[in-house]
């Protein structure tokens, strides 16, 4: 016994627990609930307070509710503790974010009925957690983006009524209203860090921590720009970045490895932010869609970038306005944040890389095999008559006579050169396949990481070539959305295979943090 208390004597609380689950005997059976609990509550404490971002925690400077706030990277509702609350933001029917037939569902018709009335803005309701790990949800009625004191209201209502109910300890927050509500995420991170700071300071004797979750990359960048604007005192103490946290032996296998292989896929383009627009080139955003191209929202069934491809354009003029229209913009999204990052990441080693393009028109037929084209020349044609808000070229006749794109091998119609059907042209692309065989052929028996960044779960390449690997190949996936950074559980069992619920811009900061680029991977 006593060559375990020595062994433990030098970890902290949390890390001595994980210790001892570790090494703890299966056969002796489950712990008791009670234990559980226990458990539960001290890895919930472990998440670390806001004071934890600044060099000198102890600095006058930092107000003293700072001690009780923290920024959380990740998915809350998987934290496990009986005396912490999770807030719902949801509508003035208590209506969320849960599945239709959740248990939750049944008692927030419950309270509404017995209220009788729509939930006025800015006041919160608590039920028991049920499916969630947690013991409470907090519910709470979405602001409009106009009405900032009702965002304000939120927050401390939802902290009032944890406060009454007396076996609460914590109160994780999501960053209320800057989804679909579409309240400015700069300002909402603003009330929310002002109004949980008057609360706390008004409290000074209980004991509440607050935890934000933070789950996308631009939550992270308010909040940090928000303590400035709050908090103008701290300004000098520049804070340490918020990042998640990457698993050691996915790192590890990183750090090792002789190659890197990235296969960027269609998901990097959510983290790739134009300086422009403002905003991620999101295929699966309803906004960007509506903005790109107000008047195919209006007047199409389209929704999102992803349903262009299925094509439900009122005619070939607004079908061409769109494709060249798009392509003229990606082609000038300007440089983003996560592709410097990529750049710099493949830019420590002297070692080839592969780049695809958005640059090429092609046959459908197609009628030969060298039946693909620059779309610059016929984006540089019409460009004069594009118009995003009218959405089609004002003269038809022109159109068809001088603008529209064809084949100049039969006169065939043209596609972009994506592999959308069997028609798709590998041509184009011999090049580059010979050389990614090479690469692949010269590694063969060496130690790879091959990092998805922005691969989804239905990307089979990677997958299929960690299989083959003979356990010298990782999978590192990176993906903003959690089911797509899953990766296949036979995968993870054999540590070969990593999913990283993260943006790429995060994922490279964090191996820049740990030094992976000064190790030159």
């Amino acid at each position: 016994m006593r060559s375990w208390e020595d062994a433990l004597a030098h970890l902290d609380e949390d890390t001595a627990i994980r210790a001892l689950l570790t090494v703890r005997d299966a056969s002796e059976g489950p712990l008791p609930d009670h234990v559980l609990k226990a458990v539960d509550i001290i890895l919930v404490d472990s998440i670390p307070p806001l004071t934890s971002l600044f060099p000198s925690p102890s600095a006058t400077t930092l107000p003293p509710s700072f001690s009780r706030i923290s920024f959380f990277r990740g998915d809350i509702t998987r934290t496990s503790s009986p005396r912490l609350g999770i807030t719902n933001a949801c509508n003035s029917a208590l209506l969320g974010c849960f599945r239709p037939n959740h248990l939750l569902r049944a008692d927030c018709y419950t309270i509404m009925e017995a209220q009788g009335i729509p939930e006025p803005g800015g006041r919160a309701k608590i039920t028991k957690a049920w499916s969630f790990p947690c013991g409470y949800v907090l519910h709470t009625e979405l602001p409009s983006k106009e009405d900032e004191d009702a965002l304000f209201n939120c927050y401390t209502s939802c902290l009032d009524l944890a406060k009454e109910v007396g076996t609460i300890d914590a109160v994780a927050f999501p960053c209320i209203s800057t989804g679909v509500f579409a309240f400015p995420g700069d300002i909402a991170s603003q009330l929310a860090l002002r109004a949980t700071n008057e609360w706390l300071t008004a409290h000074p004797s209980l004991n509440m921590r607050i935890i934000f979750t933070l789950f996308l990359p631009a939550d992270v960048e308010h909040c940090t720009h928000a303590l400035k604007v709050v908090f103008p005192s701290i300004s000098a103490e520049k804070p340490k970045k918020i990042l998640p946290l990457i698993p050691p032996r996915g790192m590890q296998a990183i750090r090792e490895a002789d190659t890197i292989m990235i296969p960027a896929g269609a998901g990097l383009s959510v983290d790739a932010v134009s300086k422009e627009f403002g905003f991620a080139l999101d295929y699966t955003s309803p906004t960007v869609f509506s903005t790109l191209y107000p008047e195919l929202a209006k007047s199409t069934n389209m929704r999102c970038l992803y349903d262009t491809f299925g094509g439900d354009f009122p005619d070939e003029n607004a079908a061409w306005v769109f494709r060249l229209l798009h392509a003229h913009t990606i082609l000038n999204w300007g440089p983003t944040p996560v592709y410097e990052a990529l750049h710099k990441l493949v830019h420590t080693v002297p070692k080839d890389y592969f780049v695809g393009g958005y640059a090429l028109l092609q046959c459908i037929k197609p009628c030969v095999p060298d039946a693909y084209f620059p779309i610059q020349p016929f984006i540089d044609r019409a460009l004069p008559y594009l118009d995003r808000a009218a959405g089609r070229f004002p003269d038809n006749a022109q159109f068809h006579a001088e603008l529209l794109p064809r084949c100049a091998k039969c006169d065939g119609d043209l596609f972009l050169n994506a592999r959308a059907a069997d028609w798709f042209l590998e041509t184009p692309h011999a090049a580059e396949a010979r050389g990614v065989r090479a690469v692949c052929e010269r590694v063969r028996g060496e130690r790879e990481a091959r990092r998805a960044a922005g691969a989804g779960r239905d990307s089979v390449a990677g997958r299929r070539m960690v299989q083959r690997g003979e356990g010298r190949v990782t999978l590192v996936r990176v993906n903003g959305s959690a089911r797509d950074a899953a990766v296949p559980e036979e995968l993870v069992e054999q540590r070969i295979g990593f999913g990283l619920n993260m943006g790429a811009v995060e994922f490279s900061e964090a191996l820049e943090d740990a030094g992976i680029y000064r190790y030159g991977v």
